[in-house]
């Protein structure tokens, strides 16, 4: 699946897990499900999920369909995720693209990378400038706290 040749890169984060690389991809996924605030979790196929998103950001409560699927893994190095988001009656509607790569240190010591970009937004959305920007300027937000949280769930099981 290919997202948007239009992204905007919503963050990127380094760290280091005190463990062996094969023992983090290991734990990844779990940790990843673990850190989203994800409802009604429905895992279609190996590859693929879906469940409604509940997300709030300062005064604001939002409410997504969302629809995810690994676009590529190659075990234990990468991990590649595109996830499809509609908001209640479709006003606002994206994708995201979220990659972990994970890179040995040395034997007990994994690098892991976590990078989130978002593709274009609906049409009516994104030209209402100041609704785009909040928005966007809530997924960075989303993303940074959901990866430090992935970080620290990583630190805790490995």
């Amino acid at each position: 699946m290919v997202i948007a040749s239009t992204q905007t890169a919503l963050t990127e984060k380094q760290f280091i897990i005190e463990a062996p690389q094969e023992r983090v991809w290991q734990l990844l996924g779990g940790a990843i499900f673990y850190c989203l605030p994800l409802e009604n979790l429905n895992i279609r196929t190996v590859d693929a999920f879906e469940a409604i998103l509940r997300w709030r950001w300062a005064f604001v409560k939002l409410s997504f369909d969302i629809n995810g699927e690994i676009a590529e893994a190659v075990p234990p190095n990468l991990l590649d995720c595109v996830i499809k988001m509609k908001s209640k009656w479709g006003l606002i509607q994206q994708i995201l693209r979220v990659t972990f790569t994970l890179r040995a240190v040395d034997d007990n010591k994994t690098e892991v990378v976590g990078r989130a970009a978002a593709g274009e937004t609906q049409k009516l959305f994104r030209w209402i400038f100041i609704f785009r920007w909040i928005f966007i300027r809530m997924q960075r937000t989303m993303a940074e706290d959901t990866i430090d949280s992935i970080k620290t769930r990583l630190e805790r099981l490995a």
